[in-house]
């Protein structure tokens, strides 16, 4: 028995050596090319033996084994490793030193992975394996060159020694075994989960030598029957990827006596960072694990697109969008894959069926309930809107998931509670919420139908059609004075009826339609239309029998239109006809909603022709509104296949297309030739619609071709433009048809919040998000701000836990000055800026008034002031562009008067010592003002190298930037004794009285210092509305109360 014993050891010793065989360089390449190894049906390399070796842990999760090159569609050859660019010479990244690599490193001495905190593991039993190769990593200064990770893995390039993806799936990889470096046989098929993404290690952005690295692990520890454990003290993977030695160093024993503190500290003295300590916990608490997908739940139009896509923008390489599926039909500016897949009822219940998506519903979407596609009505709609499939497919997901990526997806209540309740992964999901039911209305009443660059395109179609209506109707009014010119005549129209109200529109109509047609004239003058002959009774003209051609009204679609063809119809029956329509458009939608019946879908595909329209429907009944040609004809169209219909274009009068259509859902239109002469042998005028001039000309063409049979009255048909009075009330209509009807929006509101109680009850929500109460880009910022902290909570790995010191210190905090003139404000803010010109920095206020002899400032555009300067020079020109341009935090304009009153009141000038401009004494109050205010350049310039703005502004800036800062100091600089201020005051307004007698003999001294120092008048507004009370006495300030005064203290205590 012992000598089979040592027999069988010495098998097994011959088998690893065998499996494992020495490392040599000089075989590498007959290794990797050995013509006799196992090939998969794609003729890769296989891996019989120990190919599909994993953990035992790991088969809950396990659903197949993918190649790189197959886990992402736009990714068909993935990198073995991608590493950081190379700094500048002698910096690294953010201007630091770089620290030297080891001499001959590969890859140009950078050892550095594009990013630090790339790798992750795909399941909770390779933790303890992306740990290990995490630590190695951070040792790669001190590895030896050649042996870092990576670095050990075969076929490499030899210009830069870095492996390179094997085009026959066959790597090999360098471990440590058996006290010798030895080969370790790969393929590189990957363990993969529901979602297509690595269940080893893995790496975003997505490189494959952490899942090689994994697979090497994998073989080796079912070679040694260990592939059920989970620790680095059962299996030495460190030692396996480094060489390094190993020992064990114990547990309660050894750290109850600090001999482990004393071997660690040995450890690091000898070897410094070459010892590499792993600690792990037989017993420990197990973290949940992170959710793979995070969702958003809410109602429709509240914004969730807008912010996962801000949080793709904002973390690219973390985050992914799910790319839903669904059976409704694409809108014009959707493209396939961005913003949904698109497929069909029927192909979407097969994929269903065939177990395609993760999750489903059916939602109600509003926004496409079954509207005319033309005559733009608000009442031509559903209210409610139409239901159609939602889904998120595998292979949407699989297509960010297998990236390493968070998946990011929306849902509604059902999808977010299958989410919830699925075993295979965990998932975080959100309800966005409005803040309250009236600003979710407004939000859905703002929002369209289409999308705002689809209406864009219909108004600039519109815009186009009615210049050659209207030629120079979009032309600027002439100025004041100027004569109008005239406008130049339209060619193309017979007429141009532009009426805002139906009904005269209608009249106008039928008035043009008389010209061809007794019939209509005689009933618009009252009298019996079928007596044709009126001699005696009015004069005789041409229209005593009717001048047979065609009627056609062109023009944007909309009501206008449509309207005025049905009901001319709908009177003179005896009169006009439609023409036949024969359409590409298939009788039944190709994208149906859930309402529609399913029986006729199923004939869709029995492979049955759709019924040919009557070509007697004229004779059968009078047409009537609601037909299926509506709105080209009130009969019903003929469909065509597009071969059918395309053979058939010699036969037809025009031809147009669907307008403002996805491709997928544009169709051709025609007029035939056979029912427009029919109409003419029936002496019957035939109204035609059509969309464009483009088509009106080819229709005017047809007829001259073939005048005899279709007007054979003579002349081009009659065309006729119709719309409203202007094309203000065109977009007017156009933008109300496009929003959704009040019932709609009652009914959105309502559903959302029996949805939000309905989740609430079923648990369906981790956390809630209301949304900012604005609509603008700032207010997606702080919702958006608000969400990464919810996602930072379950994912700090991916968004790191906010620094709220770090945050804080962001914060702008300025110290805002104000108070009457001679209250010290100058003087304390010269000693601020002086004695600590590294904290504080003076704003420099731009203003239009002349520069004072002395005053030191900027002249030139764009010239930055001296640091001393008080104000910034510019023309008025300059600051209202300024202005305009939203270049000021804060402005006021105060008139031109004296230096006392600039002094005292205006927004820098705290007029402390200043001497009075001779020009400026000279100014009445009917001068014009001079405008003051803080730019938004001169903030940010004080703001540079961390210093504290400070600003010396009046009581209105004071409330412009209070809400602007909240965090800001905003101090009121006062005297100690208010009464001698106010002597000081009024001492200098009888001496700008005095210089100035002529200007009011019969005004008081106490009034003039009134009018000249405003702020006197405002300064116990000013008392309650700052923080904080600077009581002043001569050079120094104090904060106190308003009853007490205190002596002066130095600006340092002012600063504590």
């Amino acid at each position: 028995m012992a000598d089979e014993a040592a027999a069988g050891g010495v098998s097994r010793r011959s088998d690893m050596e065998t499996t494992f065989p020495v490392w040599d360089d000089a075989k590498v390449e007959e290794i990797l090319t050995r013509e006799d190894d196992p090939r998969g049906e794609d003729g890769k390399f296989v891996d019989e033996a120990d190919g599909l070796a994993h953990p035992t842990a790991m088969d809950q999760y396990l659903v197949e084994w993918k190649r790189p090159e197959l886990l992402l569609e736009d990714t068909p050859v993935v990198p073995v490793v991608v590493l950081r660019p190379p700094p500048a010479e002698g910096e690294g990244e953010d201007g630091e030193p770089q620290a030297a690599a080891p001499e001959g490193d590969d890859a140009g001495g950078i050892r550095d992975l594009v990013d630090e905190h790339c790798l992750y593991f795909g399941t909770p039993c390779v933790e303890w394996i992306a740990n290990a190769i995490r630590l190695v990593y951070e040792r790669r200064d001190v590895i030896e060159p050649g042996y870092l990770l990576w670095e050990n893995i075969w076929p490499k390039d030899p210009e830069t020694n870095l492996p390179v993806p094997s085009p026959n799936g066959k790597y090999l990889v360098r471990a440590y075994v058996m006290n010798a470096w030895r080969v370790v046989e790969v393929d590189d098929r990957l363990p993969v989960d529901l979602f297509g993404a690595t269940l080893g290690t893995g790496s975003r952005p997505i490189m494959s030598w952490p899942g090689l690295l994994t697979k090497a692990i994998f073989k080796l520890m079912k070679r040694y029957g260990v592939e059920h454990l989970e620790t680095t003290a059962d299996a030495p993977v460190a030692q396996w990827l480094t060489g390094w030695d190993r020992e064990a160093l114990g547990t309660e024993e050894i750290v109850a006596n600090g001999a482990l503190f004393d071997r660690l500290f040995d450890a690091h003295r000898r070897f410094k960072r070459q010892a590499l300590p792993t600690v792990f916990l037989r017993d420990r608490f197990k973290h949940p694990t992170p959710p793979r997908i995070i969702s958003l739940c809410g109602p429709a139009g509240i914004g969730k697109t807008a912010l996962l896509d801000a949080l793709v923008e904002k973390f690219p390489e973390s985050f992914g969008r799910c790319v839903a599926t669904t059976s409704r039909a694409p809108k014009e500016h959707e493209t396939e894959g961005k913003e949904y897949h698109f497929l069909p009822r029927r192909s979407f219940r097969e994929a269903v069926e065939q177990k395609a998506f993760l999750e489903t519903s059916i939602v109600l979407d509003p926004l496409l309930g079954k509207s005319s596609d033309a005559p733009y009505h608000v009442d031509d709609r559903k209210a409610d809107g139409a239901r159609y499939a939602y889904g998120m497919s595998f292979e949407s997901i699989r297509a960010v998931a297998a990236g390493g990526k968070v998946l990011l997806a929306e849902c509604d209540l059902e999808g977010s509670v299958a989410l919830k309740n699925h075993d295979a992964f965990e998932a975080f999901t959100v309800r966005v919420d409005a803040p309250d039911e009236a600003w979710l209305e407004r939000r859905l009443k703002a929002r369209a139908r289409e999308d705002e660059s689809t209406i864009q395109k219909r108004l600039d179609f519109a815009r186009a059609e009615w210049e050659i209506a209207r030629p120079g109707f979009a032309d600027p009014p002439p100025e004041a004075g100027a004569e109008a010119a005239e406008a130049p005549a339209q060619e193309k129209y017979h007429s141009v009826l532009l009426e805002d109200d139906a009904d005269a529109l209608f009249y106008q109509f039928k008035v043009r339609c008389a010209e061809l047609s007794p019939v209509v004239r005689n009933r618009l003058l009252g009298l019996p239309s079928y007596i044709l002959d009126y001699s005696d009774v009015i004069p005789a003209n041409e229209t005593e029998t009717p001048k047979i051609k065609p009627v056609v009204v062109s023009g944007p679609n909309f009501l206008e239109k449509s309207d005025c063809l049905r009901r001319v119809a709908r009177e003179f029956p005896e009169v006009f006809a439609f023409p036949k329509i024969v359409t590409t458009e298939p009788p039944r939608a190709k994208f149906p909603s859930e309402d529609d019946p399913e029986e006729e879908e199923e004939a869709e595909g029995s492979g049955d022709e759709p019924p040919a329209a009557d070509a007697d429907a004229n004779d059968a009944e009078p047409p009537t509104p609601g037909r299926p040609g509506h709105p080209w004809s009130a009969l019903a169209m003929e469909h065509l296949t597009p071969e059918a219909f395309d053979a058939a274009v010699g036969e037809l009068a025009c031809v147009w297309e669907t307008q403002f259509a996805h491709a997928e859902v544009t169709y051709k239109y025609g007029i035939t030739k056979a029912s427009l002469e029919k109409a003419a042998s029936e002496t019957r005028l035939a109204l035609v619609n059509l969309p464009s001039v483009e088509a009106l000309d080819a229709f005017v063409a047809f007829c001259a071709a073939n005048e005899a049979s279709i007007a054979p009255a003579g002349g081009p048909p009659m065309s006729l433009f119709l719309g409203p009075a202007t094309f203000d009330e065109h977009e007017h209509r156009l933008r109300r048809w496009l929003t959704e009807s009040d019932a709609s929006v009652a009914s959105a509101v309502a559903n959302a919040k029996a949805e939000l109680a309905a989740g609430r009850e079923r648990g369906a929500y981790d956390a809630t998000l209301v949304v900012s109460d604005a609509h603008d880009s700032s207010s997606l910022d702080e919702t958006l701000k608000r969400l990464c902290e919810l996602v930072s909570a379950k994912r700090p790995d991916i968004i790191k836990p906010v620094d709220e010191a770090l945050e804080a210190a962001k914060i702008t905090r300025p110290l805002v000055l104000c108070g009457p003139a001679e209250g010290g404000k100058k003087a304390l803010l010269e000693r601020l800026t002086t004695e600590f010109p590294n904290r504080f920095a003076r704003v420099v206020t731009t203003t239009t008034r002349p520069a004072e002899e002395g005053e030191q400032a900027s002249e030139e555009e764009g010239e930055t002031p001296p640091r001393s300067a008080r104000y910034r020079f510019v023309s008025k020109e300059q600051f209202d562009a300024d202005l305009a341009e939203d270049k000021f935090l804060e402005h006021v304009e105060r008139r031109a008067a004296s230096a006392e009153d600039e002094g005292a009141s205006s927004p820098a000038g705290d007029g402390d010592g200043d001497a009075p401009g001779e020009a400026e004494r000279n100014e009445n109050e009917n001068t014009p003002g001079f405008m003051y205010g803080v730019s938004r350049e001169a903030f940010e310039a004080a703001r540079e190298g961390g210093r504290i703005p400070v600003l010396d502004v009046d009581a209105a800036g004071v409330r412009a930037l209070k809400r602007q800062f909240p965090e800001g100091t905003f101090l009121c600089v006062v005297p100690a004794n208010v009464e001698a201020l106010e002597r000081k005051l009024r001492a200098r307004a009888d001496a700008a009285a005095a210089a100035a007698a002529a200007a009011s003999s019969a005004e008081t001294a106490s009034e003039r210092s009134s009018r000249v120092f405003p702020e006197l008048s405002c300064f116990p507004f000013e008392l309650e509305a700052f923080f904080v009370v600077c009581f002043f006495e001569p050079i120094v300030a104090h904060a106190g109360s308003a009853s007490a005064s205190p002596p002066g203290i130095e600006p340092e205590s002012f600063l504590t």
